[in-house]
């Protein structure tokens, strides 16, 4: 039995390391284009804080973009007067249709209204550097390719802690890291998308995913499906977001909507390896339990060592991901428990097609 533990470990720390090696940051620059053709596009429901922090910081960039557009969906707080206050483009919706799901419509709506070659659809939760958009477009032009990034994030509260594992996954398991033609990641990160509008036309924008809860995810298959070519990278110390300030509830939420369809639209072989390293997650602290329950002091220290070397690599894979503290990656299997039972949770949910709540509307799965 230990030699099985021992091996599944030591094949999970490997998975691992396979799921976030190398995982890309943007571009960096010196040089800085006087304008750039560009329209941002933020689709906003009930975020006057947020969109506070967001616009401010798009004031404070190195260098100008064409058009800042905000599109209010329904909000019942001061969303449309924080955009109309930092003069940006205020689109509101009042009745979205009913075929639509999540934020797909509002992001068609502002791109519709555009002018420029490119399009930036950001949520409002995302927080930029100044050089943000100098690197995204410096990023850009050494690709040639659609940009997504997954930002770092940015914890604050204690329930915080507990999307440890849904970030790593949300990251590891796109597979960002593969950079060959034959392996293509399993999708975009919703919260940064910067496209050609030609591109996002060719293949039928926001319109061509309507009905589906992860439009990003779907985004990338319309995306290969068209044979255009696109990369996801990582916010680094360049892009961060916050992404539920507003308690547990709302991270439950948040994550029962999306969680299960994110696990069923991923690859394959990123899905094993992400299933072989958590599994190695679970055996160390599993098996030093087992070990004290059954008084059994060797195989206490064999388990305590496993455990030790997990957290190790949790330590390097969290850094490069979020704001996660120490106390957090030592006591991971607190966040491990927390994300099965969701994970769980939003199969049940998506499985009996139970309808999910997020931010007061109530989502029907397909």
């Amino acid at each position: 039995m230990l030699y099985l533990d021992g091996f599944i470990c030591f094949l999970g720390i490997l998975c691992g390391w396979l799921l976030f090696r190398n995982l890309p940051n943007l571009s960096v620059s010196t040089h800085k284009p006087a304008k750039i053709s560009m329209s941002i596009i933020i689709p906003a429901r009930n975020e006057e804080k947020s969109l506070m922090l967001l616009l401010d910081d798009l004031k404070k960039q190195t260098v100008e973009m064409e058009q800042i557009i905000c599109v209010d969906d329904g909000s019942t707080d001061e969303t449309a007067k924080v955009a109309k206050s930092y003069g940006a483009t205020l689109l509101s919706i009042i009745d979205k249709p009913q075929d639509w799901t999540g934020k797909s419509y509002a992001c068609q709506t502002g791109a519709d209204h555009t002018k420029s070659e490119l399009l930036l659809f950001l949520d409002a939760d995302v927080r930029l550097k100044p050089d943000s958009l100098q690197r995204l477009y410096t990023t850009y032009q050494d690709t040639g390719t659609v940009i997504s990034v997954q930002p770092f994030h940015t914890v604050k509260k204690w329930y915080e802690q507990l999307c440890l594992f849904f970030n790593l996954i949300s990251v590891g398991a796109l597979g960002i890291n593969r950079h060959d033609d034959a392996a293509k990641t399993s999708g975009l990160f919703g919260p940064l998308i910067l496209i050609p509008k030609k591109t996002y036309e060719d293949i039928g924008g926001h319109a061509s995913v309507k009905g589906n809860i992860l439009e990003d995810m779907t985004l990338g298959e319309e995306l290969d499906q068209a044979k255009i070519p696109y990369k996801c990278f990582i916010g680094g110390n360049t892009i961060a977001f916050r992404m539920y300030p507003d308690g547990i509830q709302a991270l439950a939420e948040g994550f029962i909507k999306n969680f299960a369809a994110g696990a069923m639209k991923t690859s394959l072989v990123s899905l094993l390896l992400v299933i072989i390293w958590i599994s190695a997650l679970f055996s160390a602290p599993i098996g030093m339990a087992s070990s004290i329950a059954n008084h059994h002091g060797m195989e206490f220290v064999f388990y305590a060592v496993l455990y030790v070397v997990s957290v190790i690599e949790l330590f390097w894979i969290a850094n490069q991901i979020g704001a996660f503290k120490r106390l957090t990656v030592i006591f991971y299997p607190v966040c491990l428990l927390f994300f099965t039972l969701i994970l769980m949770y939003s199969f049940y949910k998506k499985l009996f097609k139970r309808p999910v709540k997020w931010k007061g509307r109530q989502i029907n799965e397909e």
